[in-house]
């Protein structure tokens, strides 16, 4: 179990985020939302859920919407009353 951890990460996990930052920087995203997109992108494999990819894309996005921008703008309406 753990040497396939390791050929996951170092074959697939590893390459998507070092791409990942790439575009991250190419389009000046937002470096961390884009690493944590990385990294989660392929917790739908757990369902088997195909493609995994753009599934994954769909539900990050969302997860970073709600989780984050959300209380960014909840923290800035709070400072403005």
């Amino acid at each position: 179990m753990v040497e396939t951890l390791n050929l996951f990460w170092f074959l697939h996990q590893k390459p998507v985020i070092n791409y990942f930052k790439e575009l991250a920087k190419k389009y000046n995203a937002n470096l961390e939302a884009v690493w944590l997109s990385a990294i989660l992108h392929n917790l739908v494999r757990l369902n088997d859920l195909e493609p995994h990819d753009e599934i994954g894309l769909e539900r990050d996005y969302n997860l970073l919407l709600e989780r984050v921008l959300v209380k960014k703008l909840q923290k800035r309406l709070k400072r403005q009353f």
